[in-house]
């Protein structure tokens, strides 16, 4: 179904290599934006207040000039903790209160578990949700973003906002900048994937219901209005001769060695076919074995739908505590 990313008689010390490669190739994919990225992104303080028994902090932070993002940060007291980025998914106005909020999404509610274990957690809008809209909505903040960056996409911009949260999360005074974590569900859970591919400041992540793979969940990528794209060069790849440019056994073996566990169900309406999930999966492990660390990668399949059921998340919470 899947390319292999290595073959039998490939060796760790060609790995470098092949992967800055299809880190390449999959970058590609997202487009580029019409102006240079900031370099370190510098966060303003909005507010303190307790809540569920935490210091939360409100901050704000551009992204781009005149975009600015917004979130907060959770934790129970106490220095050198470490950081854990805690992405929402497809919330709309909730936005980044759904990782936040036990009452209203008690399965996803990461951001307040994680500070009372003990980490400095940091949640901020997904671009295209909560506070990014404004007074417009979704569809007209995604056709000004297209217009003003047309070879750039969704999935880029949303990388480079939780690249920009992670020099947010690092540069905090209680933060001990070597331990960054992440954690995701749906949409969140794809981001988080992102996130640990392609920013090695990340030590390890746990991805619900993030791996979709774009041979099997090709709707995805064929969203008959441009502006409405995960990632537009995709879109027209795809296409073009029905082959994706890239596939998920490449993007999971991009986090190699570092820890990676994908929670996910057999039972997911929104991505049903577990099969291929499990073949990226065993795809991906090769260059975990290859590289000496099987036993940094895990698959949790279960039953539970499209959410992180308490074992689930009790799991993840206790391997991102020891990565």
């Amino acid at each position: 179904m899947f390319d292999d990313v290595i073959t039998r008689d490939d060796d760790a010390t060609g790995w470098p290599a092949r992967r800055a490669r299809i880190r390449q190739r999959i970058l590609a994919s997202m487009g580029t934006p019409s102006c240079p990225l900031p370099g370190a992104v510098a966060c303003r303080s909005e507010g303190h207040l307790v809540e569920y028994g935490l210091q939360r902090e409100d901050i704000a932070f551009e992204v781009l000039p005149g975009l600015v993002c917004h979130g907060h940060f959770y934790h129970g007291g106490g220095t050198g903790l470490p950081g854990a980025v805690c992405i929402h998914g497809t919330n709309r106005d909730l936005a980044c209160k759904a990782v936040a909020a036990p009452e209203l999404k008690p399965d996803m509610a990461y951001a307040i578990e994680l500070a009372r274990l003990g980490f400095l957690a940091i949640t901020v809008d997904q671009f295209g949700f909560g506070r990014w809209c404004g007074k417009d909505g979704e569809e007209a903040l995604y056709r000004r973003f297209f217009a003003a960056h047309p070879d750039w996409s969704l999935d880029g911009m949303r990388l480079h906002v939780q690249r920009c949260a992670v020099d947010v999360l690092r540069a905090h005074p209680l933060a001990d900048p070597t331990r960054t974590v992440c954690i995701g569900n749906s949409l969140g859970g794809r981001s988080a994937l992102h996130l640990a591919a392609f920013d090695e400041r990340i030590n390890a992540a746990a991805v619900s219901t993030g791996v979709s793979p774009n041979l099997t969940n090709v709707y995805r990528n064929t969203a008959t209005d441009p502006c409405l794209a995960l990632s537009p060069r995709l879109n027209a790849a795809i296409a073009e001769d029905g082959r994706p440019p890239w596939e998920y056994p490449e993007l999971l073996a991009l986090v190699a060695p570092r820890t990676l566990l994908l929670i996910e169900p057999f039972n997911d309406p929104y991505n049903p076919f577990i099969e291929a999930t499990t073949a990226c999966f065993l795809a991906a492990r090769r260059v975990y074995e290859l590289l000496g660390a099987p036993q940094r990668l895990s698959l949790l399949c279960h039953g539970n739908g499209h959410g992180t059921a308490e074992p689930l998340r009790a799991y993840a919470y206790a391997m991102l505590r020891t990565a």
